[in-house]
């Protein structure tokens, strides 16, 4: 989903922070035809291959609205890891979130953040560029069992210029 743009001569930016851009194997470093931010208060410039580097989700946001940017950009994803996804979430704004819910535990040290749904409701389907997600349409993929599920904050009725999607995996 993050790959694919909805407006022709533009590409979607990922925003991440450090410790989920190092996760990715190198070899799959950046995302392919994604601009990719990450987000670090260590790192003096952005690691190799990355396009960007912010200190934080505010300055990100910044660097987005520069004119080398405002151009080529059409959606913003967010692809973790869970600090960065709980502070878009607690942002003021229109947020959609998609979550990918997996019905096995496993060990884990990292989580995603509660979804508040006083703020967040749950769409029974969305449409995004090609991808249709019917919400809690059970799937099942090397015997593991999984669903998807969209949300969208509260009086949110349209599509903005830059939304904050978050793609990610949790078991339940």
């Amino acid at each position: 989903m993050t790959t694919a743009s909805s407006a022709e001569g533009k590409q979607n930016l990922v925003i991440m922070g450090r410790k989920t851009w190092f996760s990715i194997p190198e070899k799959n470093r950046p995302l392919k035809d994604r601009i990719n931010l990450v987000l670090s208060r260590e790192l003096k410039e952005p690691p190799q291959g990355a396009h960007f580097l912010a200190n934080s989700l505010d300055d990100a946001l910044k660097v987005i609205e520069q004119p080398e940017l405002t151009n080529k950009v059409d959606m913003v994803w967010i692809v973790g890891g869970s600090s960065v996804y709980k502070e878009a979430m607690d942002k003021p704004g229109h947020l959609r979130l998609f979550v990918t819910r997996i019905m096995q535990e496993f060990e884990s040290d990292t989580f995603f953040p509660e979804i508040d749904l006083e703020k967040y409701k749950l769409l029974s389907e969305y449409a995004y560029c090609g991808y249709f997600i019917l919400t809690e349409s059970y799937e099942v993929f090397l015997g593991i069992g999984f669903f998807h599920l969209a949300y969208r904050s509260q009086g949110h009725p349209y599509c903005n210029r830059y939304q904050y999607f978050m793609p990610k995996s949790i078991s339940l």
